[in-house]
């Protein structure tokens, strides 16, 4: 079926019985009069079919979307198998695709399924990716039985394998994208209750600080998430905290971050000072910060406190700055408060734009 040429003078937007979208390109069915039109509105010229009803339309727009599907890099690539082969002894010679598989999450695009058996594309659109990935799954391994029923390739024991393989990949990978799901559904009491988060993450076989990951889906999530507004801020605290050993002093560091909701890039240094302060320093993690207004130091600093309300900060740090800091105590008159913990002597947090 070859593209009208000239494709008809009118908008598609206004005619489609339905439309969609994917990276930059529009999908339309479309009527107009008794006609009927499939619709690819891409750049830098739309192609246009006519087709005998609305079923060839759709048919024809899933055919073109998995092809797409192929050859853009839109969405996430979160499962992919080919089986292709040179005929002969010739490494040189032409390379022949017998099968391909793609499982794409696009985010509100969807989640799709695009399937190549030599020259014909078939297209499935899936509701989740728990479903996707049992989908791409059951066609693997539906082609590893033709693979070996009819000998394909040089070596068809291997292909079939590997389908067998990427099967179980991509089941294990979609059930890991569920549970980070399900873990982040219950963020705001994993973040709220005392203690909670170390008893999950045991639970779990991961540790405290990747189960932050988890919560600011940066692990075991579906859709890679896009740069943060504050990923290019660095932000720092530091704790003196009394306690009568490292075990001691590392314990109520980690309640108090706890408490206050952080996660940190990298494990915090415990020193050891005199008199039974231990200095604690930390480099917190805001990437889970995704909208800030106004966008500054500011901002970012009460973002971090937003947890202990009843805490006086001395702020150093003005509206639109692109630095500052938050001290604690702030005077003579907040040496009666607590912060978390009355281990806790005092409290340092900066942040800075990176760069």
């Amino acid at each position: 079926m070859e593209p009208l040429d000239p494709p008809p003078d009118i908008d598609p937007r206004e005619h489609a019985t339905d439309s969609w979208a994917w990276g930059d390109q529009g999908y339309h069915v479309v009527r107009h009069g008794d006609r009927w039109y499939a619709w690819v509105d891409a750049q830098p010229e739309a192609s246009v079919y006519e087709v005998a009803d609305e079923h060839e339309a759709r048919a024809v727009l899933d055919r073109e979307q998995a092809w797409w599907v192929f050859a853009s890099e839109h969405g996430n690539r979160v499962a992919r198998v080919e089986v292709a082969d040179r005929p002969g002894t010739d490494l040189n010679g032409v390379l022949r695709t017998f099968y391909d598989a793609v499982l794409v999450d696009g985010g509100e695009a969807g989640v799709l399924l695009a399937i190549r058996e030599e020259e014909n594309y078939a297209l499935q659109r899936l509701p989740d990716l728990v479903d996707a990935g049992e989908a791409f799954a059951v066609e693997a391994e539906r082609f590893a039985e033709q693979v070996e029923r009819q000998g394909l390739t040089r070596f068809p024991d291997i292909a079939a394998a590997n389908l067998r393989y990427r099967a179980a990949v991509a089941r294990s990978d979609t059930a890991r994208v569920a549970l980070g799901d399900a873990v982040r559904r219950h963020e705001a009491r994993l973040r709220g209750e005392r203690g909670l988060t170390p008893f999950m993450a045991h639970r779990l076989g991961v540790s405290r600080e990747f189960l932050y990951r988890v919560l600011a889906g940066r692990e075991w999530a579906g859709q890679t998430p896009g740069p943060s507004p504050s990923a290019g801020w660095t932000a720092t605290a530091g704790f003196a905290i009394e306690g009568d050993g490292l075990r001691q002093a590392h314990d109520i560091l980690v309640q108090v971050l706890e408490t206050m909701g952080v996660s940190l890039t990298e494990d915090a240094s415990l020193e050891e000072g005199q008199r039974g302060i231990w200095f604690a320093r930390c480099r917190l993690d805001l990437t889970d910060l995704s909208e800030v207004a106004p966008d500054d130091a500011l901002s970012r600093l009460r973002y971090i406190v937003r947890e202990l309300p009843e805490v006086t900060w001395r702020a150093q740090a003005r509206p639109g700055r692109r630095t500052g800091r938050f001290d604690w105590p702030s005077g003579w008159d907040t040496r009666d408060q607590v912060l978390v913990h009355p281990a806790v002597r005092a409290a340092e947090i900066q942040v800075h734009e990176a760069g």
